[in-house]
């Protein structure tokens, strides 16, 4: 019924929520990561590169989360509107 459709959208938008800061946290330690590469490379080029790496991880793990946040907001319109 109703009641379990409710449901699921709530354990959705935990989760979610979930993912979400869990990959907020990651994407600011990648990026803690990586300011401290930069500032003790002295021109190292492999170690610039690994700070580079950890920049592209951050910023993957903000898009994976936002997505997330979204595609439950998607689906929970979505089904909303169909019930």
């Amino acid at each position: 019924g109703v009641r379990r459709f409710e449901d699921v959208v709530a354990i959705i938008e935990r989760l979610t929520n979930w993912i979400f800061i869990i990959l907020l946290v990651l994407a600011v330690l990648f990026i803690i990561l990586a300011a401290f590469a930069y500032l003790t490379a002295g021109g190292d080029e492999e170690k610039v590169s690994k700070a580079h790496q950890r920049i592209i991880y951050a910023v993957v793990a903000l898009a994976v989360g936002f997505l997330a946040k979204g595609v439950s907001f998607i689906v929970a319109q979505l089904l909303g509107q169909g019930a």
